[in-house]
């Protein structure tokens, strides 16, 4: 399947509770809003924030990798999923520099029973073919800046996301581009606005996620699978990213 969901669940959220900036996440979001009022900005890099208002009836699509800043106008609900995709449709969401919004109406026959149920059921494949056609309904003016660069090192994006609990070079992750490797950090960070070594920390940290809010496995185990075999280092660079433990994150997520 190309698309690949990460985590989904549902948010009800007061005032003062909402309002954060978040840095780069690899993961793009779909957000229904199913009461109240939010809003939401994004910033990629060499443009300025553009704030989206949310309401309900609508559909957002949030691209990832790029600054990302929410805000809570008043109290509201709203069904959300995070997910990357793996075929040649991400260059639309690497190249997107505002939040997209489609009617509800458009495209889901049932909008009121996918926010009750809040599931976006990652393992579906209706959620699969939803995301994929709303992505291959976005505008192809957003791709001309980036979808070249984002071509020349999308080999190793791929070998990234693939392989993320294995250590990688930049000499190799380059040579996988048949670029230089000054060259391949340039576009690297020009496309994904980081770093090939930051970007696999995100990558690394969303399945450690993952992993502890839906198995029971021990917190060393998830580290070693994730690519951070040394127990401490895991909880130290996930404390740092986070600002929370692995165990004190797997207890806000179940609860």
């Amino acid at each position: 399947m190309d698309v690949r969901f990460w985590f989904s669940g549902i948010t009800k959220c007061t005032v003062s509770g909402y309002n954060s900036q978040v840095a780069n996440e690899p993961w793009s979001k779909l957000y229904i809003v199913a009461s109240g009022e939010a809003a939401y900005a994004i910033c990629r890099a060499g443009y300025e924030w553009r704030k989206t208002a949310m309401f309900p009836g609508y559909i957002y699509l949030i691209p990832g990798s790029c600054a990302h800043h929410q805000i809570c106008t008043a109290d509201f609900e709203l069904s959300w999923c995070h997910f990357t995709v793996e075929n040649d449709l991400q260059p639309r969401l690497t190249a997107m520099t505002r939040i997209h919004q489609w009617p509800l109406s458009q495209v889901i026959s049932d909008a009121a029973a996918v926010i009750q149920q809040a599931s976006w059921k990652p393992q579906s494949l209706r959620a699969a073919a939803l995301t994929l056609n709303l992505l291959a309904d976005l505008p192809d003016p957003e791709l001309l800046e980036l979808a070249t660069e984002r071509a020349q090192i999308n080999p190793a994006i791929s070998h990234l996301q693939f392989y993320f609990a294995r250590d990688h070079s930049i000499a190799q992750l380059a040579k996988r581009c048949n670029l230089h490797a000054s060259r391949f950090q340039q576009l690297f960070r020009q496309v994904l606005n980081t770093t090939p070594g930051e970007y696999l920390v995100q990558l690394r940290l969303a399945e450690a996620c993952r992993l502890l809010s839906g198995t029971t496995l021990p917190i060393g185990n998830i580290g070693d699978m994730v690519g951070w075999s040394n127990p401490y280092h895991f909880s130290r660079i996930f404390r740092t990213k986070t600002g929370t433990s692995p165990r004190a994150w797997r207890a806000a997520a179940r609860a």
